[in-house]
């Protein structure tokens, strides 16, 4: 209807992409070769026409933890409540003692990786959960769990070095290499921010 060329877009590759795909806004920028802030902004265009809800999501501590999103193939409006809200009553005399006026703990919210996103199918719909790129990496048979991730800074040549042979045996870049030869620079440059994520 009203929807940005770009909003399209992004709406039909997130229901084409495979069930179990995570991803983060900076991955889909890298596929889209847009800018971040572009790829959130169609996000947020796709998310106020009604093809994405976003819900808030607190860990066990009560800590926000992530942002869970669902993507609808076609737009859902707010249904209005079965019933109608009873009327507030008035007082004749409105109390004015002494109102509480604690302001409620928030605690120390999370903000680490706060635009990553993950997708799962429903029929016609899609969640998507924030997670960890890893998790849209699969593994094949026995395949060693890869260590836990580190910030850039922390990681030592090593460690990166196995995250690298890691991402490029779950990508099978050598098939991608030979089908997508042209585009070598561009894959090596998808690796190294995976390596980096």
């Amino acid at each position: 209807k009203s929807l940005s060329l770009k909003a399209k877009g992004l709406l039909s590759q997130m229901l084409s992409l495979p069930e179990d795909w995570d991803y983060t806004l900076s991955g889909l920028a890298v596929i889209n070769r847009e800018s971040k802030d572009a790829i959130r902004s169609a996000v947020n265009e796709l998310e106020k026409a009604g093809y994405i809800k976003r819900r808030q999501t607190t860990d066990a501590g009560g800590k926000f933890s992530a942002n869970e999103y669902v993507i609808y193939e076609r737009p859902v409006t707010e249904e209005p409540p079965a019933q109608p809200l009873p009327p507030k009553p008035l007082l004749e005399k409105p109390l004015s003692g002494f109102p509480t006026t604690d302001n409620p703990s928030t605690g120390k919210p999370s903000t680490e990786n706060p635009t990553q996103i993950n997708i799962e199918k429903l029929n016609t719909q899609k969640s998507i959960t924030d997670g960890s790129i890893t998790d849209s990496l699969p593994f094949r048979g026995t395949a060693a769990k890869p260590p836990e991730p580190k910030r850039r800074e922390t990681m030592s040549l090593t460690e990166m070095e196995s995250y690298r042979e890691l991402i490029l045996e779950n990508i099978e870049y050598d098939c991608l290499k030979q089908r997508f030869g042209t585009y070598r620079e561009d894959l090596d440059e998808i690796v190294e921010l995976l390596v980096e994520t």
